[in-house]
């Protein structure tokens, strides 16, 4: 498994993976290929025979926004999540960034799990803040 960052010519496979991932709020090609070609945005994936693990992040300044972490529904809780999001962090780390923040579905226990063991921490709440009304927890980590 190798870690990539990806271009433009990958938007149609993204499309695809958040598909197959269960992402429920996943974004048309053209979004995507608008925001691979924002110079502060990035998709980093673990690949092997194609996507397994992707996540987003945008970088300003001093810190760096998480807008998702997607693993396919066969490959977690293998610990993929876990090491590319520490892959995201040594890239976000070496631009200068000193904060990473993240939003999660408050019944995202897996992924609050496994944010909390990565070394970050709840710091407020954000109420209806998904279209379908459910809250959001939004977490820091210091780096």
């Amino acid at each position: 498994m190798r870690a990539v960052f990806l271009t433009t010519d990958d938007a149609e496979k993204i499309a695809d993976f958040q598909e197959r991932s269960g992402y429920k709020d996943g974004y048309s090609e053209k979004v995507l290929s608008s925001s691979l070609n924002n110079d502060n945005n990035f998709f980093l994936a673990l690949v092997e025979d194609g996507i397994v693990t992707l996540i987003e992040f945008s970088l300003a300044g001093d810190t760096a926004d998480i807008e998702e972490v997607l693993v396919l529904p066969k490959m977690r809780r293998k610990g993929y999540a876990f090491s590319v999001l520490g892959t995201a962090e040594e890239f976000i780390k070496s631009k200068g960034a000193k904060k990473i923040f993240l939003e999660v579905r408050k019944s995202n226990l897996p992924a609050i799990g496994l944010y909390e063991k990565a070394g970050y921490r709840k710091i407020s709440e954000r109420k209806k803040y998904y279209p379908n009304g459910e809250d959001a927890l939004v977490f820091i980590k210091e780096i």
